[in-house]
This record gives C-alpha cells, sequence and structure tokens, in this order.
C-alpha cells in the first residue's frame, strides 16, 4: 500500500513540475491567440487572450463601460483588390464579407492565413506584396 501512494505522489509531482515547466518556457505564452475587440457602446479597443477557441465568445465586458458589448474585430483583406477592412464580430456573417471597395466576396481572413490565400481571384490584381 505504501509503495501505490508513493507512486501516486510521484505521479502528482511530475505533472505539476510538467506545468509549470511549460508556462515558465520563453514563447508558450505565445501560443494563446489574441484578438483585438471593439465595444459597440464606446469604442474601445482592447486586446484579449482568448485560452480556448471552442469557448471563444461573440460578445464580451467591456473593461471601460462595463457593458457586455465588446465584440471581436475581424481583420479581412479583398483578393481582387488587396483593400484592408475590418469587421465586428455581428458584422462578420458570411454574407456581409464584401469588400468596400470593390464589392467582390473575395475576403482572406487576415487573421488566420493559410497558404495560397496570396493568390487573386480570376480578373484581380495580383497580390502586391510579391
Amino acid at each position: 500500500m505504501r509503495k501505490w501512494r508513493l507512486l501516486a505522489a510521484l505521479v502528482v509531482a511530475a505533472a505539476a513540475l510538467a506545468l509549470l515547466v511549460s508556462r515558465l518556457l520563453p514563447g508558450s505564452a505565445g501560443r494563446v491567440p489574441t484578438y483585438d475587440w471593439e465595444c459597440a457602446r464606446c469604442q474601445y479597443h482592447l486586446r484579449h487572450r482568448v485560452a480556448n477557441a471552442a469557448a471563444d465568445l461573440p460578445v464580451i465586458t467591456c473593461p471601460k463601460c462595463k457593458t457586455k458589448s465588446a465584440e471581436r474585430v475581424m481583420h479581412f483583406q479583398c483578393r481582387k483588390c488587396w483593400k484592408k477592412y475590418d469587421l465586428r464580430g455581428s458584422q462578420a456573417t458570411l454574407a456581409n464579407i464584401i469588400c468596400p471597395a470593390c464589392s467582390s466576396r473575395a475576403a482572406r481572413d487576415l487573421d488566420h492565413l493559410i497558404p495560397g490565400d496570396d493568390e487573386p481571384v480570376e480578373g484581380g490584381k495580383p497580390y502586391p506584396g510579391k
């Protein structure tokens, strides 16, 4: 019985040590995504870390005016004219992601880039970064 208690204590100590080391390593804090938020009531801008993307809320409490009206700001770029624009959470439904400059629906999400996203849509200008 004593051996099992000692083994259990060692397992708990090893898990605690692994958790501590993972939090202290450089770059481990960078793994948690940070997003821009804007309050719909007072227009206060803030950056908020989201530890669990599955629990990501569309609206959070604004630290300035204390109302639950801060929405995530999503950054987009048109793949036709390459204009950058932002939309708040409630505005960024799939039907509303339209370029304000050319009315194209060829947006790329600048917060979550994927390979090949710098290719223009048919009839679009070449990517300005090339």
